[in-house]
């Protein structure tokens, strides 16, 4: 659990979304996203459910989903661009994939505009040393 908003009190816990692709109904895909309360999680579900015409199987308290799925690390429900801060709702990101010398780069973008963006800057100017 995390602590959310100190003035209030109101702690965030994980919850599990388990959804399908309305192009691959025969897949559950599982997603992990924080929220303070039940109604909370339920205004974040459908909110995601609107926005990708994703059909919701169900959504619970990670910590009430037994070992196999409360222990393992699942992808958020919302991931955040790292060259434009926007939140997007992607079933994956697309990943920077830098691996010069095992330097690798965990950087998570919404489009591949962003992703060329972040390695033009970060991984052949910066490494270039013509800033």
């Amino acid at each position: 659990m995390e602590q959310d908003n100190e003035d209030h009190g109101l702690i965030s816990e994980y919850w599990i979304l388990a959804f399908t692709s309305p192009t691959k109904t025969e897949s559950v895909i599982y997603r992990q996203f924080l929220a303070t309360d039940y109604y909370d999680a339920y205004d974040k579900v459908l909110t995601f459910a609107e926005k990708t015409f994703n059909k919701v199987i169900w959504f619970k308290e990670k910590r009430k989903c037994g070992l196999d799925l409360g222990n393992r690390v699942l992808p958020d429900l919302e991931h955040i661009c790292t060259f434009c801060n926007k939140e997007f709702n992607l079933l994956e990101p697309v990943r920077c994939g830098y691996n010069s010398n095992q330097k690798t780069c965990n950087a998570e973008f919404c489009s591949f505009n962003c992703k060329d963006e972040h390695f033009y800057l970060m991984h052949i100017k910066r490494n270039s040393n013509i800033l």
